[in-house]
Parts: C-alpha cells; structure tokens; sequence
C-alpha cells in the first residue's frame, strides 16, 4: 500500500524487500534493492540488504563487491560489516570474522548484532570465556535481545555453569523478538537443566 501511494519510496522498497528476504524469496528481494538503488544510488540500507541477499544465497563473490561498497560508502556504519564479518566465516576465516565483528562494534556499539555473531563465532570455536564476554557486553546494549540470552546460556551450559544458563535459557523463552522455534529450544534446554539427575546406583 506504501509503494501504490509512492512507488518511489526507497524506505518501502527496502521494508518489502527485507520481507521477502525473510521469506527466502530472494528473487523477488533483489527485485525490490535493486529498484530501490535505480532511485537512490547511494541508499545504504538497500546496498548492504542486497549484499545480503547474495550472501544468503551463497553468492559469495557478489556479496563481497556489494558490501564492501556500502561500507567504503558508509564507514561510520555497522551493518555491512557485520555482513562482511558472516561472510569471512561462511568461506572459513573465522579469525577475519572476529576482526570485522569487533571493527562493527567499535564503530556503532549500539546495536546487538556484532555481539551476536561474535559470541556465537567464539562458542563455535570453544573460546568460551571470549565468548561470555562479548555476550555480556551485547545484553548491556539490548537486554531484551533473546538471541543474546539463549547464546550466552549455551557459553554457560559449556562452561558446566548450568544454573546461570537455565536464568539465560528462561529469559530467551519470553523474549518477545526471538522465533519460535528459538523459543521452544530455549524451553526444552530449561526443561532438560531442571530435570531430576538418576541417583547412581550404589
């Protein structure tokens, strides 16, 4: 209905694009940022979006061009290079990712984001104190993030500590912003840490 009033609004081409990004209807978002772009060449949200949009769908060389132009464009933004920093560990070069995610979260430490993708890096890699460390920070700037909850319960639940992460897993689970099925993980891992341990056998 935006775009039938103004079919020139980049802000509605972006919105429509983002959903059918979610919908994996990735055609029909590249659609929508590259339309978006005709308008406004320069338009940062639609720029990186795109680059977004080959990365989800694993064009790997496209998204690296796309991105590093809207981040060469807009360097005092965070966005593209959180991307940049998915891209790097979706070709292998976690260290390169953690770099980005850091560069993200020096640049604009406000959004969560950086503090997502870094935790869960540094849990893929079993540097679990990095990792609770960078979730802490992350639940500083967006308490009500569940993905930083439910990430900083399973860095927990690694480290043995599993009272601190049946509170994060309690909290992912009414968090209003994570999916439903984060959700039920989030409830089942509360479940499996609260259920009654076997007595051993004398």
């Amino acid at each position: 209905r935006a775009l039938d009033i103004d079919p020139f609004s980049v802000i509605a081409l972006n919105g429509l694009g983002l959903s059918y990004m979610d919908q994996q209807s990735y055609n029909d978002a590249i659609a929508q940022f590259k339309t978006c772009l005709q308008h406004d060449t320069y338009n940062y949200a639609c720029l990186d979006n795109l680059g977004a949009t080959y990365l989800e769908m694993t064009q790997f060389s496209t998204a690296d061009t796309l991105l590093n132009r809207a981040h060469q464009l807009f360097p005092e933004k965070s966005e593209a290079l959180v991307n940049l920093g998915y891209l790097a560990d979706s070709r292998g070069d976690w260290r390169r990712a953690v770099a980005l995610y850091v560069q993200a979260m020096t640049v604009y430490p406000y959004a969560p984001y950086a503090y997502i993708d870094l935790g869960y890096t540094y849990n893929m890699h079993g540097l679990y104190q990095l990792a609770q460390a960078a979730l802490i920070k992350g639940i500083a700037v967006a308490p009500e993030d569940g993905k930083l909850h439910f990430l900083l319960g399973d860095t927990y639940a690694h480290q043995g500590n599993y009272a601190q992460a049946a509170g994060q897993y309690r909290l992912a689970a009414i968090a209003e912003d994570l999916d439903p099925g984060v959700k039920r993980a989030a409830q089942e891992r509360v479940a499996a840490l609260e259920r009654p341990k076997p007595s051993p056998k004398p």
